[in-house]
C-alpha cells in the first residue's frame, strides 16, 4: 500500500510541475501583466475540502468555526 502511496505522490508531483511549466511558459511568451504566481501549499485547500465534508456529514457547526479560526491563525 506504501508503494501505491508514493506512486500516487510522483502523479501529483508530475502534474504539479507540468503545471508551473504550463504558467512559466505563460508569463514569459503571452502574458503582459502581473506574473501569474503559483502556490504549491495545498494545506488549505485540504483543510477546506475535509471541512466541507464535515458539513456534509452533519458535524456541529461550532467546530467548524473553531477550525476556520485555527487555520486562519496559521495562514
Amino acid at each position: 500500500m506504501v508503494s501505491a502511496f508514493q506512486q500516487r505522490r510522483r502523479v501529483i508531483a508530475s502534474e504539479c510541475k507540468q503545471l508551473k511549466t504550463d504558467v512559466d511558459s505563460y508569463n514569459d511568451n503571452h502574458n503582459t501583466g502581473d506574473p501569474v504566481q503559483l502556490v504549491f501549499d495545498f494545506t488549505d485547500d485540504i483543510a477546506e475540502r475535509e471541512a466541507l465534508e464535515s458539513l456534509a456529514e452533519g458535524a456541529p457547526i461550532g467546530e467548524l468555526a473553531q477550525s476556520h479560526r485555527q487555520l486562519q491563525s496559521v495562514a
